[in-house]
């Protein structure tokens, strides 16, 4: 009797534009039949987690590998872990650049490290960062590019669009250190720029680093991309902004996997957040932050679990929501209302996290009861929405939704938590 082999996957928590959502889906359940196929075939958890994470950094609409968002600098740095549930291996890259596929390069760390160690008894590398990643990576035969090549048509508008209301907030603060040096409002604060039109600027800087902007009575007013700048003597005139979609994605795509042996693997991928800091790194490398995978090994570990968390990376890793998702998990015979305990102790009320108006965070997770042969699909989300996908080997097509927050939900409070149930294993 063989148990069903799974595939759970994300596409990233955040605000996902009404418009773009059945492409999103589309994206989720590729991914997913990818996973399948290579169960199938007889693959393990590690290598479909690894398969399903390239459609999903291959797709172009994600931020992860092709599409990632750009930094400050305009280049291209991604971020990617995978941990094998069996082994509890994990391999990771962060802030890489030129490297088609950076799961590839985790999947292989993985795969080194079983190896045991290198010559005159080094210990390999786990988690490798920027040129160095690279190099690794090409000497692993591992497929490269040139950064331009990782830089979709939606990622470079979207820093076209957010670069220009960054430069001018950097306008307005420099206005105001002229002011207050000069004492005079009425003085050509930059570039010939007075200060009235640079408050202009900083309005609309606000309204588009924070993607709203809250009114005197407290009502929130949506971005207007298309709004002019600095009009009057030309000096700070920005030219109509492009169109950008009302799509609001956070950081990370990700994979949970359950193989036909009954092991467990978890991914993540990502561009990390737009406009970075060049050398950022983000959950998505971070150990017991962006994924997490274990099989039983202790005393009051009943079901095998695998975790993939997104939204706020920074969130992510003073939480170690990954490990503390999946490990709860690992202890339960309730687990949709312990992965609501989870989320509100250990992150939306996490002493880590004090002072942090919205806590921006969701994960999907898959627990499997080996012993009982049940298992179950899990996603929870405080952000507005989450893209997510989910398919049994016994299944010919993916199920794929975009969960939201009901209408009257606050962003980062609410915590949404939903849970499914697999197919019991059956004769084959």
């Amino acid at each position: 009797m063989d148990r069903p082999g799974f595939v759970g996957v994300h596409i990233g928590a955040g605000q996902h534009s009404e418009a773009r959502t059945s492409l999103y889906l589309e994206i989720c359940a590729a991914a997913c039949q990818a996973g399948t196929d290579v169960l199938r075939e007889g693959g393990t958890a590690v290598e479909a987690a690894a398969r399903a994470t390239v459609v999903l950094e291959d797709a172009g609409e994600t931020n992860a590998g092709y599409g990632s968002n750009l930094t400050e600098s305009g280049t291209v740095e991604m971020d990617s872990g995978l941990m094998d549930g069996s082994s509890l291996l994990f391999g990771a890259v962060g802030a890489v650049t030129g490297v088609k596929n950076p799961i590839m390069v985790a999947q292989r760390l993985v795969e080194e490290q079983k190896k045991g160690l290198l010559p005159l008894g080094r210990v390999p590398p786990g988690f490798l960062v920027g040129e160095g990643a690279r190099e690794w990576a090409i000497r692993h035969s591992i497929a490269t590019v040139k950064t331009d090549a990782l830089i979709s048509d939606k990622a470079a508008k979207l820093y076209r669009h957010y670069k220009k209301k960054l430069d001018a907030h950097r306008v307005y603060v420099a206005s105001l250190k002229r002011k207050r040096e000069s004492g005079r409002e009425g003085r050509p604060a930059v570039g010939g720029a007075t200060l009235a039109q640079c408050k202009r600027l900083k309005l609309q800087a606000d309204m588009a680093l924070g993607d709203q902007v809250r009114s005197n009575d407290g009502a929130t007013k949506p971005l207007d991309g298309n709004t002019s700048l600095g009009a009057g003597d030309g000096a700070l005139e920005v030219e109509e902004e492009e169109e950008v979609e009302d799509d609001h994605v956070q950081d990370t795509v990700g994979v949970v996997v359950l193989d036909q042996a009954g092991n467990v693997a978890s991914t993540v991928s990502s561009g990390g957040i737009a406009l970075k800091q060049p050398g950022r790194v983000g959950q998505a490398s971070c150990f017991g932050c962006g994924c997490w995978a274990q099989k039983p090994s202790r005393p009051g570990q009943v079901a095998s679990t695998a975790v993939s968390t997104t939204g706020c990376g920074e969130h992510l890793v003073r939480t170690f929501l990954a490990r503390e998702c999946g490990e709860a998990l690992a202890t339960t015979r309730a687990p949709l209302t312990t992965l609501q305990r989870v989320m509100k102790e250990k992150f939306a009320e996490s002493e880590f996290l004090a002072g942090v108006p919205e806590k921006l965070g969701g994960a999907i997770c898959m627990q499997y009861d080996r012993e009982g042969g049940c298992g179950e699909f899990l996603w929870t989300h405080t952000t507005a929405s989450m893209g997510i996908g989910f398919q049994s080997t016994h299944e010919e097509d993916a199920t794929v939704k975009m969960s939201r927050l009901p209408p009257s939900a606050q962003q980062g409070t609410t915590i949404l938590v939903e849970a499914v149930p697999f197919p019991s294993p059956r004769d084959q």
